[in-house]
């Protein structure tokens, strides 16, 4: 009997909320989306299908072919469940979704294990590095839950091969799955919050994998950008050199926003407004996908998961084109910082460019329900 299976990880929010700046925000996002793209190419190499998400080429930057496994996505792309089936293989149970799933952890212990040691013996952080203990934190703060469902519970005469109500069917088992929680034993040392620190974007450090994995060749001449740098960025880049290297050795790893504000101030009067003192927070989500890929005809699902990739894709260019940020990019799904202005255009200019776009990559389907997106906007100084 042919089994479809369901994967859901967390805990994303938790971790999150860890985060004290923005490069830390991108790195505890990007962890998660690192964690099942490795799930992904796990599965996938043992010959799996997957529905959910797309995995295929799509249309990138430019209109060119860009592999989402492969190539550089620079913020999270993949969300926190997936959905796939081995079509060769019949006897595969949850038993063996779990075993490979131990393996993924293995593989990602071992590169968090290499950075946190280095981490530890250079920073002069908190407490003694212990690898065992260290794993064993891992191991159990990383909640990854996997559910099967047999192809043949959606074959009725009502409802025969609809994706769609599989996929939700799995989706409500591991929204039950989710509300364990596995004990995660308290430690000295702050495990955690050091993985955030060293593996985000830091002056004078090794990169770290999830860096050199989200930007690949471009890395080297980037840094994240602190709140201050994205709030003012259209000031900045028309500081001249000696004032922009002044600038970045000013800020240096922390950013002192009331020093460096007034830095700007000084240095192009003529030119800074009170809106550079602010930075916008943006989540955006879609309204009427879920309903809509329940009720889809099976030979649209993959064509509209496709362009949903495609949407995440072109909407990071668009937010970058404006000088923001992205942490993370998930189909309808989406997580940015962004100035509220920016070279002439305000920040509901980009956010009629975005909702334009999806609305685009969505017509060609003639979904029954109207589809939209929600923005929850946050401004602060």
């Amino acid at each position: 009997m042919k089994n479809y299976f369901g994967i859901t990880i967390g805990p994303i929010f938790k971790t999150l909320e860890k985060a004290r700046k923005t490069r830390e925000l991108w790195a505890a996002s990007y962890l998660f989306s690192y964690l099942m793209k490795l799930l992904i190419k796990k599965f996938k190499a043992q010959s799996a299908t997957f529905v959910v998400p797309y995995i295929g080429m799509v249309e990138g930057k430019g209109d060119s072919p860009h592999d989402i496994l492969s190539s550089p996505n620079e913020a999270g792309i993949f969300a926190d469940r997936c959905v796939f089936f081995f079509p060769d293989k019949e006897d595969l149970k949850l038993e063996d979704i779990e075993k490979s799933i131990l393996k993924v952890k293995e593989e990602i212990f071992e590169s968090i294990d290499h950075h946190l040691k280095a981490h530890f013996k250079t920073s002069g952080s908190q407490g003694v590095y212990n690898r065992a203990k260290a794993k064993n934190y891992f191991f159990n703060y990383f909640q990854i839950y996997a559910a099967s469902k047999p192809f043949e519970t959606r074959i009725s005469e009502e409802n025969y091969t609809n994706i769609g109500a599989l996929v939700k069917e799995l989706f409500d088992v591991l929204d039950l799955l989710e509300l364990q929680n596995n004990f995660v034993q308290i430690e000295d040392v702050p495990y955690l919050e050091s993985l955030l620190t060293y593996a985000s974007f830091r002056r004078n450090a090794e990169l770290s994998f999830l860096v050199e994995d989200a930007y690949g060749d471009q890395v080297n001449s980037l840094r994240f950008e602190s709140i201050i740098e994205i709030a003012a960025k259209e000031l900045i880049e028309k500081l001249n050199a000696a004032d922009k290297a002044e600038f970045l050795n000013f800020i240096g790893d922390d950013d002192k926003s009331d020093d460096t504000i007034a830095f700007l101030a000084r240095k192009k009067p003529d030119l800074f407004k009170t809106y550079h003192k602010y930075i916008a927070i943006l989540h955006i989500d879609g309204d009427g996908i879920g309903k809509c890929l329940v009720e889809i005809e099976d030979a649209n699902y993959k064509a509209i998961s496709k362009a949903l990739m495609e949407y995440s894709l072109v909407s990071a260019a668009k937010i970058k084109d404006f000088g923001g940020v992205p942490i993370y990019l998930g189909g309808d799904d989406a997580l940015f910082f962004a100035p509220l202005r920016y070279n002439e255009r305000d920040l509901f200019h980009l956010l009629d460019e975005l909702d334009q776009l999806f609305l685009d990559k969505m017509a060609p389907f003639n979904l029954k329900e109207n589809v939209s997106l929600s923005v929850g906007v946050s401004v602060g100084y």
